[in-house]
């Protein structure tokens, strides 16, 4: 019973205050009715604020290399993938490094062809060089001594006599030689064959080729002196006559031709020695010297501009 009373009063209740807040809410109206048209709409919420976004995700570009900006191949917010080229610079400056880098390689390839183009392989090749230049000049110092030279002389071995003539019919016209000049030559020549015989003598034995060049070139050049002398008295012969002229040019066509031989021998002999100093010892592989430095230097030119090709591609891809 008592349960069903205060349920009761708890609606009663309720309905009072509903009666009080409708006269309230007449009163508060004027007593005049609304009427309201609903209309199905979005809501929309507009915030305004100040302030700077930030992407969820973000990377910092470097670049290996500084310079002006040639172009930008992305803009920013667009997507990109791993290999895509986003921005390149100025290659000017690698492009000039790669073309230097370019002809000092040519340059040294060049230097290498001509080097392995003239220069003995080994050792022992340009020794046997050596030797056959010495033999080679011991033949035309021979050649020149007691084939050309010797058509000028008397009794060569013995007692070697200077004598320039032209026999002309029943008669021999001898050419003027100053006796100091003419004593001189003779005396010269004398000195020659004895050189030439000991020269052959040393030829045959198995001595250092190296002291058998250093005495060579020492043979030679008193050969040369000495021709240089017998060039000067003929050189000076005038033909008395037009008739001898053809036989006076042909004396000294033959002593320059002598001259021109062993002169030959001397440089030969220079450019063989040369090559073999230029030449490595046995112990380091029997490789030329100079080629084996011009290789590496070849080397070295490849790897420069290996390197300033990379330098190039990168300007071009960053």
């Amino acid at each position: 019973m008592r349960r069903f009373f205060t349920k009761k009063i708890i609606i009663i209740t309720v309905i009072v205050l509903a009666v009080i807040a409708g006269i309230v809410l007449k009163v508060s109206n004027g007593g005049s009715k609304q009427k309201v048209t609903v209309v199905r709409a979005d809501l929309k919420e507009v915030v305004s604020a100040t302030g700077k976004v930030k992407p969820f995700e973000s990377v910092d570009l470097g670049f290996d290399k500084s310079g002006r900006i040639r172009s930008v191949n992305a803009e920013v917010g667009s997507e990109v993938k791993k290999g895509d080229v986003l921005a390149a610079i100025d290659a000017g400056d690698t492009e000039a490094d790669l073309a230097k880098a370019r002809a000092l390689l040519n340059q040294e390839t060049l230097k290498l062809a001509d080097l392995k183009g003239t220069a003995p392989i080994t050792y022992n090749d340009a020794l046997k060089n050596l030797d056959a230049a010495v033999k080679n000049a011991f033949a035309s110092s021979d050649d020149a001594i007691r084939n050309k030279a010797d058509q000028f002389f008397k009794n060569t071995v013995q007692n070697p006599q200077f004598e320039v003539s032209i026999i002309s019919g029943n008669y021999v016209n001898y050419f003027d030689v100053p006796s100091d000049a003419k004593l001189e030559i003779n005396s010269e020549r004398k000195r020659i064959e004895a050189l030439l015989v000991e020269w052959q003598m040393n030829l045959s034995n198995s001595s250092d080729v190296v002291r058998k060049s250093d005495l060579a070139l020492s043979d030679l050049r008193i050969i040369s002196t000495f021709l240089d002398k017998m060039a000067s008295a003929i050189n000076n012969f005038v033909p008395g006559e037009f008739t001898y002229e053809a036989t006076v040019n042909s004396y000294k066509s033959t002593i320059a031709s002598a001259r021109s031989e062993v002169l030959d021998a001397i440089s030969s002999v220079v450019t063989a020695k040369d090559k073999l100093n230029e030449a490595p010892s046995l112990s380091s592989g029997g490789e030329f010297g100079t080629v084996s430095i011009q290789e590496a230097k070849v080397r070295e030119a490849q790897h420069k501009r290996g390197q300033d090709g990379q330098r190039h591609e990168h300007a071009e891809q960053e």
